[in-house]
């Protein structure tokens, strides 16, 4: 066997031989599950809010008593959607965390996703929770003027508590994530990151497809948060468009990406 042929020479060219190193497959495998994972966490999370959001938009623009189905809907949907978000992001930390356990097992050391981009997702997270709990909060509101007086009063106190557990665990997270930020900046300054191991496969780049449809998906979102903080007044008809493109882009996003 020539020196060309060699799996030294292969190594030499960040190039893994036929068969690789022992578990890059798998590592492979449970990248593209964990990015899978992170896919279906955020489309759970943004198909939640524009659900909750419009059955609330909704309730707004039916007259009298017409609205209490809508009402009810709407605590429906937050009912369900809290319990779906926890789970959806719970799932993709555990497939994350297997994910670098491995990347330590095979290659001695954490290849762990730039600091920024890593805050960022955390950030984002956050902001959706946060966004959950505005919308939870004002459902007591619209129950009892839909005049579901009765839920109304039971969702007001289950409001009151949450409220304060929201609080604490906000200030929990600004307080890890702050901190998670300031070490994270403190290790750039300190010199260039290590060079990559030759025998990592690197992740898949399925996930740089399907951007125009995350990013049509989020702008619609935003449009309905937006008309719920009383920025515009779309009508009915348009709340129903902007729900059904989201929840569209949102699967195709998945499809696309997952291919």
């Amino acid at each position: 066997m020539s020196y060309r042929d060699s799996p030294l020479q292969d190594v030499l060219r960040h190039r893994l031989p036929t068969g690789g190193l022992p578990g890059v497959q798998r590592l492979t495998r449970l990248r593209s599950r964990a990015q899978a994972l992170g896919r279906l966490a955020a489309s759970v999370t943004a198909a939640s809010i524009a659900a909750v959001t419009s059955a609330q938009l909704l309730v707004a623009r039916v007259p009298g008593g017409r609205a209490a189905p809508f009402a009810a809907a709407a605590l429906a949907l937050f009912v369900i959607a809290v319990p779906s978000m926890a789970a959806a992001q719970i799932h993709w930390a555990r497939a994350v965390a297997g994910a670098v356990r491995l990347e330590n097992e095979l290659f001695a050391r954490v290849c762990a996703p730039p600091a920024a981009r890593r805050a960022a997702c955390r950030l984002l997270a956050a902001a959706g929770w946060g966004i959950m709990l505005l919308l939870g909060l004002t459902l007591p509101r619209l129950l009892s003027e839909s005049g579901l007086y009765g839920v109304a009063s039971s969702a007001r106190r289950g409001a009151e508590a949450a409220a304060y557990a929201a609080y604490a665990a906000g200030a929990g997270f600004a307080i890890w994530w702050i901190k998670d930020v300031a070490a994270g900046a403190v290790h750039a300054l300190r010199g260039s990151p290590a060079p990559g191991d030759p025998w990592d496969p690197g992740s898949p780049v399925g996930a740089r497809r399907g951007a125009g449809l995350c990013a049509g998906a989020a702008l619609a979102v935003a449009a309905l948060i937006a008309a719920r903080a009383h920025l515009w007044n779309p009508s009915a008809m348009l709340v129903f468009g902007l729900l059904f493109g989201t929840l569209a882009a949102l699967i195709a996003w998945n499809i696309v990406t997952g291919e």
